[in-house]
């Protein structure tokens, strides 16, 4: 004998399968619910990932800007340094240099003699006085100068003293130096 009472109605098979089918349809409800909570989740982070790369971006497309007109203004003032060097390498090339002058006057001027003064002006104008033991090499030196291959023009003894407490003749010589054909 049972002795138990049931108060609950019992459940016909229709409403057994109701209610299967309704927690069926409830999960599948608190499923959905779930799976839209953690996206918008994922898509708020995301977002807020993708908003921080795209700052970060932003900056260094800023960055890189800034550093590429620094280098075009070095760029501008390299050029123009670049033409001003090109400029004063012009200027000297058209420049006669008293060094190759001097050196080439060396050159000719005998061992026994010394060169006490030079001077070359702009217009290739030159003078020097040079110092002679003896009067003989004084005159071998002025008829080597008239030679028309030198490259020392219009030469023209200006000036010659002795003096007797050295016994050395002092002569300044001028002329006109043309320089040689390739420079």
């Amino acid at each position: 004998m049972n002795n138990t009472i049931n108060l609950l109605p019992s459940k016909s098979k229709e409403q057994i399968k109701k209610d299967s089918k309704k927690f069926t349809y409830d999960f599948v409800t608190a499923v959905i619910i779930l799976i839209v909570v953690f996206t918008g989740i994922a898509t708020i982070l995301i977002n807020s990932v993708l908003t921080y790369n795209a700052s970060q971006q932003t900056s260094y497309v800023k960055e890189a800007t800034s550093t590429l007109d620094s280098y075009r203004t070095l760029a501008a003032q390299y050029a123009s340094i670049s033409e001003r060097v090109q400029r004063v390498h012009a200027v000297q090339a058209d420049r006669l240099n008293p060094t190759d002058v001097l050196q080439y006057i060396v050159s000719i001027v005998p061992g026994d003699m010394t060169l006490s003064n030079f001077s070359l002006d702009t217009a290739d104008d030159y003078q020097v006085t040079i110092s002679s033991p003896n009067y003989i090499s004084v005159a071998k030196l002025l008829v080597t100068l008239e030679n028309p291959s030198l490259r020392l023009n219009q030469t023209e003894l200006n000036q010659i003293t002795y003096n007797s407490n050295t016994n050395v003749f002092d002569f300044q010589v001028s002329g006109v130096y043309v320089p040689p054909a390739n420079g």
